[in-house]
């Protein structure tokens, strides 16, 4: 895993050479295991939780092409 900055980084290479990624961010949260925000944001919603909601989503509207 990575950093928020390095993200953004690809994502924008992608985009450059015509790529469409899908890319979530939560604020407040690097995508880092115990990040302050991953525990802040356990308390509402475990992050695990939206990454696989995230994640299943993707994947039935990629079945669906």
């Amino acid at each position: 895993m990575w950093s928020v900055e390095m993200t953004r980084r690809l994502e924008q290479r992608l985009q450059a050479h015509g790529r469409e990624p899908e890319v979530y961010y939560y604020e407040g949260e690097d995508p880092l295991p115990g990040s302050a925000g991953e525990i802040d944001a356990a308390k509402e919603h475990p992050p695990w939780q939206r990454q696989f909601r995230n994640v299943t989503d993707r994947s039935w509207r990629m079945l669906a092409m």
